[in-house]
């Protein structure tokens, strides 16, 4: 696998989840009616996920990797639970889960993935 697919996929990561923070804000304000209570939380069913699924175990196995991984299981839990709260009609909860600690595990997956991304660049100017 060659860093730049890495550093590409890691560049799409960053904008595919900031989508599903912008999805959940707006069905928790009805704006967009959409079923996402059951894909929220599969951190393996998002174009990402099944990429870092696939990726070697060499290259799972390094740091940035793992904790990129960890925190996107972290990421998509928290937004199944952002829809458990949509989905009952629990607009105050959803919006403060979305503002609190969804917004939090966002912006440490966006770090981890920086960090990645700044490995992956570095490797290809070696």
């Amino acid at each position: 696998m060659q860093n730049s697919e890495i550093y590409t996929q890691l560049s799409e990561a960053i904008g595919a989840h900031g989508a599903w923070k912008f999805r959940l804000r707006m069905a928790a304000n009805k704006a967009e009616p959409v079923d996402i209570s059951t894909t929220a939380s599969d951190h393996h069913g998002c174009a990402f996920g099944r990429w870092l699924d696939g990726l070697p175990a060499q290259i799972r196995s390094l740091p940035e990797a793992r904790d990129v991984i960890a925190l996107h299981a972290t990421f998509h839990a928290t937004a199944g639970q952002t829809a458990r709260f949509i989905a009952k009609g629990d607009k105050a909860a959803a919006l403060a889960m979305l503002d609190n600690q969804l917004d939090d595990v966002s912006k440490k997956l966006n770090a981890a993935v920086a960090k990645w991304k700044i490995l992956e660049k570095t490797k290809s100017t070696v």
